[in-house]
């Protein structure tokens, strides 16, 4: 059986950000998400997708909101969840 490797989870933090934008790639995880959909009114996540998703996720972060956590294996950024309170999540009012 394979070794398992360590995996260690750490807050979003302004300093995280260039692992965020590792992990989520060119197109912010999914169709330039960047986990805006359920902090933002669907019109505006819509709208946001030409640039806005990002830096509204990079301003959270550089305002250390810590809205979410990165997992790393070997020093490298392999998953995220994001972790708020519920009132945050706009779109999960409805």
């Amino acid at each position: 059986m394979p070794a398992r490797r360590a995996i260690s989870i750490h807050s979003v933090t302004p300093d995280r950000w260039p692992d965020v934008e590792k992990l989520f790639g060119e197109r912010g995880a999914c169709g330039n998400c960047w986990c805006m959909t359920w902090r933002l009114e669907r019109r505006d996540w819509e709208a946001g997708k030409t640039g806005a998703n990002k830096r509204a996720f990079r301003a959270l972060i550089e305002d250390d909101a810590q809205p979410g956590v990165l997992a790393y294996q070997d020093n490298e950024p392999i998953g995220w969840c994001a972790v708020a309170p519920r009132d945050v999540y706009i779109r999960l009012r409805n």
